[in-house]
């Protein structure tokens, strides 16, 4: 029996799929650690943001839809348009940087008790 057969057996495949995904450092990692030191919310946003994405994935899997998550073409478009918006957000970056200036009193602790 496969998970997409038990919709119980599917929500805990999803459940351990996702507490892997939130206890890897990433991304969404960071940007809750850098956003929760000033905003007492942010964990709670970035996890609503992140299942914006998640749950109409987790949805149309459970339809019957990976199937057209499974065709090469399909995959490597994905990868075409992933890539694509990474180089843009690079890009993006470097061209908006700013000098960074750090206080004496944020700096007194150094990198590693950040």
């Amino acid at each position: 029996m496969t998970g997409l057969e038990s919709p119980i057996l599917f929500l805990a495949m999803v459940g351990f799929i996702s507490i892997t995904g939130v206890i890897m450092p990433g991304p969404v990692f960071a940007a809750t650690v850098a956003k929760g030191y000033s905003d007492a919310r942010a964990g709670l946003k970035i996890a609503l943001g992140h299942a914006v994405v998640e749950i109409p994935l987790i949805i149309a899997i459970f339809l019957g839809l990976d199937y057209f998550f499974q065709d090469q073409a399909v995959f490597a478009a994905i990868g075409i348009m992933g890539g694509v918006l990474l180089i843009y957000m690079g890009y993006s970056m470097i061209k908006s940087r700013k000098e960074i200036l750090v206080k004496q009193e944020e700096a007194r602790y150094g990198a590693f008790i950040a």
